[in-house]
């Protein structure tokens, strides 16, 4: 190629002059000779006879010189003459819209003053020279309908058109694109593959027009300005690429997706930690990726942490009932045992309450089943008699009286208990934490409640007694029974509540605990 341009050039030089015709149309003939079909008879004015070129058609010259060669659509075909880059003058080429084919010559670069290139809708193929976008005059190179494949050369720092749209190009967008003085991108209906680089539109001012539409770019379309100005149309055709101006937003990573990398983040997701070895047979796979929990592993994870807190607060709720237990065990004073009866009779408690109100004498000998004397010690009277499922057989020889003065208060309306009623109940004990015993009342007519006695770190004081039964009294909750009444005494002090008929949820669970400890 080179030993036939520096052959045109000689015999620009020698016969030129013989032939009266300028070097430039000489160059001209050449391009013209390299046409193989020419059917419309653009190029029958070129001939060696004239004496400029400056007539013929396509042609434009300045001061003697060709400054443009414009034959758009006119069905020309052969080769693209490598020779048209040795007339220095040349500014516009435009071949545009005819079937010229093959590479586009390497000598196009010579052409220093070349400032618009329009090859469009032809047959070129082979790859876009690497260094095209560095010809300083150059402003517009249009390459769009051809067969061009290979990937986009960078460099573009002075081309303010450039399209090269529905050819064959391949790969990635350069990251050294440039493009600083661009006003119109085209690189649609390629087939450049990849996410966008940011570095790509780095330069490109934010005023220009950028298509990258129908091809197959994915991942998020970077948030720069010359890309946030563009129409939702420019990357239409890309099914991977998401984020703005598309309407299409890009997915967060979720914990069934595939987890992210070690060295990245997502602010929905908290990133599980794992112990990179030293050892780099398992700090990576083969492919040098970093290993991956698959998510049945978290799931597994996140379950036997789960299962081993729980069975940890049953272990502790366990032993914290066991000695609760055991040290309301060691409180009660021991007793002979009661002899062996066919059907033992419920536990009671019996003291003889004489109240501020003077209640009759056959009142004060009456056998109460609790006490309304917190301080004093409660020590249950072994049966003296044998047991049947009559309840006079409960009925125990009374304690002496003991005087004291206190106020029973009602809180429920419709719960009226009476002091009266309550000296002549039944009552049963049914529990007792620390220094509170809690007894069952069973009054004369049928009715039950459920009394705490307070012990001795009761308070001092009625107001303050009254207001923190008050305050319990008045939460509702359909797991939570009523507080229906307390009694105030100088060494007493009750709580008065409706009767959870079938016991508590702790002692449900303390029966449970203990029979899967004990089998």
């Amino acid at each position: 190629m080179r030993i036939s341009i520096t052959f045109i050039a000689l015999l620009v030089n020698f016969l030129a002059p013989a032939l009266s015709l300028t070097s430039d149309g000489v160059v001209l003939l050449s391009f013209k000779y390299a046409v193989l079909a020419d059917p419309l008879g653009v190029l029958d004015s070129w001939n060696y006879d004239d004496a400029s070129p400056c007539l013929w058609t396509g042609v434009s010259c300045k001061s003697g010189r060709v400054t443009s060669l414009v034959l758009p659509n006119s069905q020309l075909s052969g080769p693209v003459s490598p020779h048209l880059s040795l007339i220095q003058t040349l500014q516009e080429i435009d071949l545009s819209g005819n079937y010229f084919k093959g590479p586009l010559p390497l000598s196009i670069l010579n052409a220093s003053n070349l400032q618009k290139l329009s090859l469009a809708d032809n047959s070129v193929s082979g790859e876009v020279p690497a260094l095209i976008g560095m010809l300083p005059s150059l402003k517009l190179l249009n390459l769009s309908g051809n067969s061009l494949t290979g990937k986009l050369p960078g460099g573009f720092k002075y081309v303010e058109v450039l399209d090269i749209s529905s050819n064959s190009l391949t790969g990635s967008v350069p990251v050294n694109f440039g493009g600083e003085e661009l006003q119109l991108l085209d690189l649609s209906k390629n087939k450049f593959s990849g996410s966008i680089p940011p570095q790509f539109a780095a330069s490109i001012p934010g005023n220009a027009t950028i298509n990258l539409a129908f091809n197959t770019l994915t991942g998020e379309i970077p948030q720069t300005l010359s890309f946030l100005n563009q129409k939702s149309e420019a990357f239409a055709g890309n099914a991977g690429l998401c984020g703005k101006p598309l309407a299409v937003p890009c997915s967060i990573p979720s914990t069934l997706s595939i987890p992210p990398e070690l060295n990245s983040s997502s602010p929905a997701i908290a990133a599980i930690p794992r112990i990179i070895s030293s050892d780099p047979a398992e700090s990576g796979d083969d492919d040098g990726r970093s290993r991956r929990l698959q998510p049945m592993a978290i799931a597994g994870i996140v379950v036997g942490d789960v299962a081993g807190l729980g069975l940890l607060a049953i272990v502790i709720f366990f032993v914290h009932q066991m000695k609760n237990k055991k040290e309301n065990n060691s409180a009660k004073p021991t007793s002979d045992p009661p002899p062996a009866a066919t059907k033992k009779a419920p536990e009671t408690h019996q003291i003889t309450i004489v109240d501020n109100l003077s209640p009759s004498p056959d009142h004060r000998h009456r056998h109460s089943a609790f006490s309304l004397f917190p301080c004093l010690p409660l020590r249950p009277e072994p049966d003296t008699s044998d047991c049947t499922s009559s309840d006079a057989d409960l009925h125990h020889p009374p304690p002496s009286p003991i005087a004291r003065t206190g106020v029973l208060v009602t809180l429920s309306d419709d719960a009226v208990i009476e002091m009266e009623t309550l000296l002549k109940a039944s009552a049963y004990v049914l529990g007792a934490s620390g220094s509170s015993i809690v007894y069952k009342a069973v009054t004369q007519g049928g009715a039950a409640f459920a009394v705490r006695r307070i012990g001795d770190g009761c308070v001092k004081k009625m107001k303050e007694f009254e207001a923190q039964v008050r305050g319990v009294a008045k939460l509702r909750h359909p797991n939570l029974v009523r507080t229906l009444g307390f009694y105030w005494g100088q060494d007493e002090k009750l709580v008065i509540y409706e009767l959870a008929a079938h016991g508590s949820l702790a002692s449900a669970l303390t029966s449970m605990l203990q029979a899967f400890f004990l089998h």
